[in-house]
């Protein structure tokens, strides 16, 4: 049997409604695997489009795998003690470029 997938989200079409961007996958649903969604015979492929689109709009941040959505990393300032061989050891201080200390 061959198997199909969304071209929006990568899932199985049936799964596509849990899926993260279920509003984005309808209208594909829709035209590709209409028999695992009756209930939306009724709704208008157009309809279904124009939302995708609203989804789309909306979704622009960045996503990573899974649906997550990603964001900026706040500015830190990082301190790692590296070992120098013997007892001796050097002090790493990262990011504090972000904080204007040159």
């Amino acid at each position: 049997a061959e198997m199909k997938y969304c071209a929006v989200c990568g899932l199985p079409p049936d799964f596509c409604q849990y899926g993260p961007s279920w509003e984005k996958c309808k209208p594909w649903c829709m035209e590709h695997a209409p028999e695992y969604y009756p209930e939306l015979s009724g709704v208008s492929l157009e309809d279904a489009k124009k939302s995708a689109d609203a989804a789309a709009e909306k979704g622009k941040e960045k996503m990573l795998p899974g649906g997550k959505k990603k964001r900026d990393k706040s500015p830190g300032i990082t301190i790692k003690k590296l070992s120098r061989g013997g007892r001796k050891c050097v002090t790493s201080v990262a990011g504090v470029e972000s904080f204007g200390v040159k």
